[in-house]
């Protein structure tokens, strides 16, 4: 599969998860989704919703409730006459992104999320951003080549930009091959994306932190 073909799985992939178009043997929207939100001091107003215990969509950095619920309605796989419940669904998660924002160790593979079937480049490249720890990075090419399509870079882009489950599935610890940040898609873009990344290296140094390696996932 060339370049460019990878690219428009990627951007297909996340269209279709947004309308609920996958076939029911790969997707499923749900009628209904628990959205929790809460503010933390380094991720400012963040949301996730899920639905029988696990996570679909994560959005933060932002500067409101409003702000985090309408994003959440944007990715999250809910049927166009679904509906959105405001809940204390996961205290879970709460707790854990309020430490991690404290700089506290914590281990998001703990936290149960919904892993959609997706084509094969995208699925490859997000289960090796799962994999990567705390403290360490990957360059956006070296995505592509362990996912196996070397010449791929723009297309890991690509699908790190439609990633819905930031912080659970590190998107964040993807960068520049010449050491540049790239984008990182929430309000405070690049900025939020340093920020992460300078806490995580400071968990790292001090050998305090948790681990990511191994998220606890269903498919949909």
């Amino acid at each position: 599969m060339g370049q460019n073909s990878v690219a428009v799985s990627c951007a297909e992939a996340s269209k279709r998860l947004r309308q609920g178009r996958f076939s029911r043997k790969q997707t499923q929207a749900t009628d209904v989704l628990s959205l929790q939100m809460l503010r933390t001091p380094l991720l400012d107003w963040v949301g996730f919703a899920g639905s029988d215990g696990r996570v679909v969509s994560v959005s933060l950095g932002h500067s409101s409730p409003a702000s985090v619920r309408a994003a959440v309605l944007r990715s999250a796989p809910l049927h166009a006459s679904g509906t959105v419940q405001e809940e204390d669904w996961n205290p879970q998660l709460a707790t854990l992104l309020l430490k991690y924002s404290e700089e506290q160790p914590v281990d998001l593979s703990e936290v149960p999320i919904v892993w959609p079937q997706l084509p094969p480049f995208h699925d490859r490249v997000l289960r090796v951003v799962q994999r990567i720890p705390y403290g360490q990075t990957l360059s956006y090419a070296e995505v592509a080549r362990r996912a196996g399509s070397p010449q791929a870079a723009r297309a890991v882009g690509n699908c790190m930009r439609n990633n819905r489950l930031p912080l659970l599935i590190p998107c964040h610890r993807v960068i520049a091959s010449n050491g540049g940040l790239g984008g990182f898609t929430a309000p405070r873009g690049a900025a939020l994306k340093s920020e992460l990344l300078e806490l995580e290296r400071k968990m790292a140094a001090r050998g305090d932190h948790a681990g990511h390696a191994s998220t606890k996932s269903d498919s949909l």
